[in-house]
């Protein structure tokens, strides 16, 4: 049976925790240095012009660089990229340091990296940013987009685990 919880943030979390979600590392360029975190808060917005979303926490030790780069390039994340996706999301120091050490990469228009067997990427300049929370909404409009041909599955998070999609068969 389902139960009336107030909206608090411990009852937000139960309940967002059952949204599957893509798993993406958003990346920037500043400065001559690459900047990443790891982001489940992403969406498209719209596809004419082609824009996207990105909540980032206000508290990641990769937001000011976000807030200054003014382009942000999001890689959607394949299921073999667990590992990929723990890094990037770490708040230990000497992992953070390390986060881009033999990842390899590449680039599409502005300079932001691209992480090679991700399944997409979209390349962004940020038209708007909001802040709401412990959060800030960037929004990006594409300025570059690659898809990779390969049929690998998605990299999801649902009930605070990594996973992956299956079709339904029919």
């Amino acid at each position: 049976m389902n139960h009336y919880a107030r909206p608090d943030a411990e009852a937000f979390r139960a309940v967002d925790a059952q949204h599957a979600a893509a798993v993406t590392i958003v990346t920037a360029l500043l400065d001559g240095r690459f900047h990443g975190v790891t982001a489940t808060a992403f969406s498209s917005v719209s596809a004419d012009p082609p824009s996207v979303l990105v909540c980032i926490n206000r508290n990641a030790g990769a937001h000011r660089a976000f807030s200054t780069a003014r382009h942000f390039c999001v890689n959607l994340l394949a299921a073999d990229q667990t590992e990929l996706a723990a890094r990037f999301s770490s708040s230990d120091e000497s992992v953070r340091r390390r986060r881009f050490d033999d990842v390899p990469l590449g680039t599409l228009v502005t300079g932001a990296p691209t992480i090679k067997g991700a399944l997409g990427h979209i390349d962004c300049d940020v038209v708007s940013v909001m802040e709401c929370k412990t959060h800030t909404v960037f929004i990006g409009l594409a300025v570059g987009i690659a898809c990779n041909d390969q049929q690998a599955a998605p990299l999801l998070y649902m009930t605070r685990q990594y996973g992956s999609f299956a079709p339904l068969s029919a």
